[in-house]
């Protein structure tokens, strides 16, 4: 599974507002919220948080990978956020992160989550990769940029 194959147009937050680490995932939630209604905004933001506590998931390099398991969800989601200020996310480097691509997948597929996850990861481990994300100019270039990825 590509990432084109889980993140829409629709999902790209251009520019967080947020500026704490529990802002950016309230900010997240809601926005996964917005593509399935059936998935409560106070849920997701529970849980994410409940994930955050057993261990960040800010990896280094400005890039956070915050992801869950949920029962019940047939298809994966995911959103991608960007923070131009960066924020305090407890990543392995100990600097600001200003890329977010949240994952959530069903907790009947652990084979589909791992795949999703070593994927994201990998687009996002590429430094040029992350250049275009951070500079890009719109949501539009910001998805472009994610979707090309695939290839």
């Amino acid at each position: 599974m590509k990432i084109s194959d889980i993140l829409t147009r629709d999902a790209i937050i251009e520019s967080l507002e947020g500026t704490t680490k529990n802002e950016v995932l309230r900010e997240i939630s809601e926005a996964v919220s917005s593509l399935s209604p059936s998935l409560g905004a106070d849920t997701l933001y529970k849980m994410l948080l409940e994930r955050e506590e057993l261990c960040s998931t800010a990896l280094d390099h400005g890039v956070a990978v915050p992801h869950l398991r949920m029962h019940g969800l047939t298809e994966p989601l995911a959103v991608f956020a960007r923070s131009t200020k960066g924020v305090e996310f407890g990543s392995l480097d100990g600097k600001p992160t200003h890329l977010f691509l949240t994952v959530i997948a069903s907790a009947s597929r652990a084979d589909q989550y791992i795949n999703l996850l070593a994927g994201v990861t990998s687009a996002l481990k590429d430094g040029g990769m992350r250049e275009r994300l951070k500079n890009a100019d719109s949501a539009k270039d910001i998805f472009e940029a994610l979707v090309g990825e695939d290839g």
